[in-house]
C-alpha cells in the first residue's frame, strides 16, 4: 500500500506490445514488448526510481518494492554514532 500511494503521482509513458508471431523481423524501431496472446498498449513510470532504505525495517521492505519496480536502484547511506566518554 505504502508503494502504490508513493508511486501515485509519477509521470508514466505508453509503449505498445505485438503478437511475437506477427514480427518478422525486429528492428531498432519495432516495439520492444512482445506477448503470444495479441496486441496491448501498457504503461509504464518515466522517471528513474531510487530506493534508500532506513534501518532494519526499510531493508525489510526493499526487496517486495523490487518485485514491482525491478529497474529502481537501491542506495544506502551510511550511518553511525559516535559516542562519547564524559
Amino acid at each position: 500500500m505504502l508503494a502504490l500511494e508513493a508511486s501515485n503521482d509519477l509521470e508514466e509513458k505508453t509503449f505498445e506490445g505485438v503478437r511475437h508471431d506477427l514480427v518478422v523481423q525486429p528492428t531498432a524501431n519495432s516495439p520492444r514488448q512482445y506477448t503470444p496472446v495479441g496486441a496491448y498498449t501498457g504503461t509504464e513510470i518515466a522517471s528513474k526510481i531510487g530506493l534508500l532504505p532506513i534501518m532494519r525495517a526499510g531493508i525489510g521492505m526493499t526487496e517486495p518494492l523490487l518485485r514491482l519496480w525491478p529497474n529502481a536502484r537501491v542506495y544506502h547511506l551510511g550511518l553511525f554514532r559516535f559516542v562519547s566518554l564524559f
